[in-house]
């Protein structure tokens, strides 16, 4: 009986391509930034686990403007990315967002969140 749940666990965590995002992660860097003025712009470096199979990477800046394919087909485990915030505000905060997904099955490789503070001036 044991031997039957485990077989049937096993193949669900199978189908479910679980098995092959084990271990698989993104990372935005710098993880916290500040910018300053009115369009001002934050730089990241991304970066997730590789493997042979093409990837999709969206981002979502955070902004109310939603996830965009900043990369439709990478077989790279890395990228820079920039974006360009406007606001008029004193002092805001944002929480860009990274995706990144194997195109072939598809499979999350990972997501990871980092937090930009956007002031008028120092």
């Amino acid at each position: 009986m044991l031997k039957k749940l485990f077989t049937a666990a096993l193949a669900l965590f199978l189908m479910l391509g679980l098995a092959q995002s084990v271990g698989a992660s993104a990372n935005i860097s710098p993880s916290t930034q500040t910018i300053y003025g009115t369009n001002a712009t934050a730089y990241w470096s991304l970066a997730w686990t590789s493997s042979s199979y093409p990837k999709q990477v969206t981002f979502n800046a955070g902004d109310g403007s939603g996830y965009r394919i900043i990369n439709a087909r990478t077989t790279y485990s890395s990228m820079s990315h920039n974006y360009q915030y406007s606001s008029n505000s004193v002092s805001k905060l944002y929480y860009p967002k990274l995706s990144v997904t194997e195109i072939s099955d598809p499979v999350l490789v990972g997501n990871d969140t980092a937090k930009v503070h956007k002031r008028l001036s120092r």
